[in-house]
């Protein structure tokens, strides 16, 4: 089968990161797949980023509007997705009469701007296919859910004394590790706010706070940095920085599927995440703890569940190996299945 997948951003993160990763377990399966990629003047970056996570995947880029109807002319498609319908590519698509294209529904104008135009909607959560649909009154499109997977060759349980970042650790204490940008932290982000503000709230001498980014950050100082220079860690796996530390807390109110919260899990350690980004695969004192996000006593909130976990060995035991047990089932391999089955519906 042959399937080409239109970007209009770059970088290695996120929906690319989602589409490479699909993109390698199509190819494995024995498909074709071709990443198309409109980003403008950033060529030499887009193709920088795609080049560590590529994996014998055909990629284009192209750079003007005309080139998406010589695209779409000359390459014959089974099925075509499209990562951002709110672009001039999804237009040019459609006006060139193709199959169907699939691509990741939300909400807001990506609906709004194109909700008489008939198209199959994707959701690469749960969260996002429940807004798709609740957006969706007329009941006037099929939907499917893609799902989000992780790659376990690049994250793995460890012993932290082995990772490059182990002298960040104080073994004397509870070590909590967050991220930055890549879990949509920033002070003006709630999910920052509650971090910082539930940290004030603990016992300095009892916790060690660490978070990882691509460099320093406005954290305050009893925060220490790991500056991972690039999503690869600037050389260090991100299973070394994920393995120093005694609780991962992840309070991400941006992400639809929170990849740093899954990321943990795979490396084998507790978690405790906000609600959003977790429906596919948190399950509230089973697999990880859940606390309410975005309200005005959630550092408070985040304070005593971080107490009440490092306090608990019997529950961080079990929280720690259910999340590294369940988080096995999200697969980019499960991932390519779905976009393999959507493909095959839509010819029947």
């Amino acid at each position: 089968m042959k399937i080409g997948w239109f970007l209009t951003c770059y970088g290695p993160l996120g929906g690319v990161r989602s589409v490479i990763e699909t993109g390698n377990s199509l190819i494995k399966k024995g498909h074709d797949f071709f990443v198309l990629g409109h980003v403008g003047n950033n060529k030499s970056t887009f193709c920088e980023d795609l080049i560590p996570v590529i994996n014998h995947i055909n990629f284009s880029i192209f750079e003007k509007k005309e080139t998406v109807c010589k695209i779409l002319s000359n390459m014959q498609f089974d099925i075509i997705f499209n990562q951002d319908p709110a672009t001039m590519i999804y237009s040019e698509c459609v006006n060139a009469k193709k199959k169907i294209i699939h691509y990741c529904g939300g909400l807001g104008d990506c609906y709004e701007q194109y909700e008489n135009i008939d198209a199959i909607r994707t959701a690469c959560s749960k969260l996002l296919l429940e807004m798709a649909t609740k957006h969706d009154i007329s009941g006037k499109y099929k939907k499917y859910f893609i799902g989000q997977g992780i790659n376990f060759d690049e994250f793995k349980p460890m012993d932290f004394t082995k990772s490059r970042c182990y002298k960040i650790r104080d073994n004397n204490k509870i070590n909590i590790l967050c991220c930055g940008s890549r879990g949509g932290l920033r002070k003006s982000n709630k999910g920052t706010y509650d971090i910082i503000e539930a940290s004030n709230l603990l016992d300095k001498n009892k916790y060690n706070f660490i978070y990882f980014d691509l460099d320093k950050q406005d954290f305050p100082l009893n925060f220490k940095c790991i500056e991972t220079k690039n999503h690869r860690g600037g050389g260090i796996p991100l299973s070394e920085v994920y393995s120093i530390c005694d609780i991962f807390v992840a309070p991400d109110y941006v992400s639809a599927w929170n990849c740093c919260a899954a990321e943990a899990m795979a490396c084998k350690k507790p978690v405790i995440v906000s609600r959003p980004g977790i429906e596919d695969f948190g399950k509230d004192m089973e697999n990880c703890l859940v606390f309410r996000e975005n309200e005005i006593d959630s550092p408070k909130i985040l304070a005593e569940k971080i107490e009440f976990l490092s306090n608990n060995e019997e529950l961080m035991r079990k929280i720690k190996n259910s999340g590294y047990e369940n988080i096995q089932n999200f697969t980019w391999d499960k991932v390519a299945e779905k976009i393999i089955n959507i493909a095959y519906d839509q010819k029947l």
